[in-house]
């Protein structure tokens, strides 16, 4: 995976708006596994694209969507009568970009599971569905957002999801089609 997006920094992106990249792996808080088992560190994945090793994206939206764990904890809803216990401040993710114009999108939250059933990640098909349905009208932390809703309101024995957006943009991102 490195290797692969270290030979993507080298590319030339004067002729695009923005690169994306989406993962479907296994993980741990921070990282994603490759088929060989290893962990690699989400940030080290995300670096071969800054501005500095690629000129060509510079000021350009680099875009990150990741389903894999982060954690084992199953995230649920939860009741008021369901803290009867101190809760316990979460893992915080490993520094994440110094970097303007990156943008992470995480199937759950640090310390967590992300939910996977029969029909494949909920994430990446609720992703996909929103983009499809709210492009070009919505810009992305709208639809960001709205992702966001569907995982909670998954119904999977009473449990709830949160994924989770990381972003340094610095303007509104909207998904336009060109029509040539």
């Amino acid at each position: 995976m490195i290797t692969v997006m270290r030979d993507h920094g080298k590319m030339d992106f004067s002729q695009y708006d923005c690169f994306i990249c989406c993962i479907m792996s296994h993980g741990a808080l921070g990282k994603v596994f490759s088929s060989d088992n290893v962990g690699i560190d989400i940030c080290e994945l995300i670096k071969p694209m800054e501005t500095q090793r690629c000129p060509s994206l510079a000021g350009k939206p680099k875009l990150f969507f990741i389903h894999a764990c982060q954690g084992d904890r199953t995230q649920g809803k939860t009741t008021r009568s369901d803290f009867t216990h101190d809760v316990k401040a979460l893992p915080s993710m490993p520094s994440f970009t110094h970097e303007a114009d990156v943008f992470l999108g995480l199937s759950t939250v640090p310390g967590f599971v992300a939910p996977r059933n029969n029909d494949g990640s909920p994430y990446i098909r609720f992703l996909t569905e929103a983009l499809d349905k709210m492009s070009p009208v919505h810009d992305l932390l709208k639809i960001m957002t709205t992702v966001c809703k569907q995982m909670n309101d998954i119904k999977d024995g009473g449990l709830g999801y949160v994924s989770c957006n990381l972003s340094t943009l610095r303007k509104r991102l909207y998904f336009l089609c060109d029509s040539d």
